[in-house]
């Protein structure tokens, strides 16, 4: 699997800029606090739903805790627990149907870019319900 990493780009996000700049000093500490503890969850989820599985009777990394998180400021990173697909609960196929790898596997299914399709307007919808949460803490 590809690694996702998930940031928050200023340049692209001007409402949010104009938003944090009315809480000088806490913007960093909200952003990092929506990405820990609702980005991970919700991208890992969303990355899931698009985890082909197979028929066969074993344990998939769909049905499985398959990833673990790195966390940066303003950001955070969601990498395979894969390893070599032999090993027990090694999820090292991860990257095949992910890039299209395989004689059995043609096409790429990028179930990492539609995860992160589908995660990124519920991150920044919690995102900017806590920077107006404390806009309004400010104002009183």
């Amino acid at each position: 699997m590809s690694n996702v990493k998930y940031e928050i780009d200023y340049t692209s996000v001007t409402d949010l800029q104009e938003k944090l700049s009315q809480i000088p000093g806490k913007g960093e500490e909200i952003i990092n606090r929506v990405m820990y503890l609702d980005g991970i969850s919700i991208l890992t989820d969303d990355i899931t739903r698009f985890i082909p599985t197979s028929n066969k009777k074993k344990k998939h990394a769909a049905d499985a805790n398959w990833s673990k998180s790195t966390k940066f400021n303003l950001g955070f990173e969601i990498i395979s627990r894969g390893g070599a697909a032999n090993n027990k609960n090694s999820f090292g196929y991860l990257i095949f149907p992910d890039e299209g790898r395989g004689s059995k596997n043609p096409k790429a299914h990028d179930f990492t870019g539609k995860g992160l399709e589908q995660s990124t307007p519920k991150i920044m919808e919690i995102l900017n319900a806590e920077i107006n949460k404390k806009i309004l803490e400010v104002l009183k």
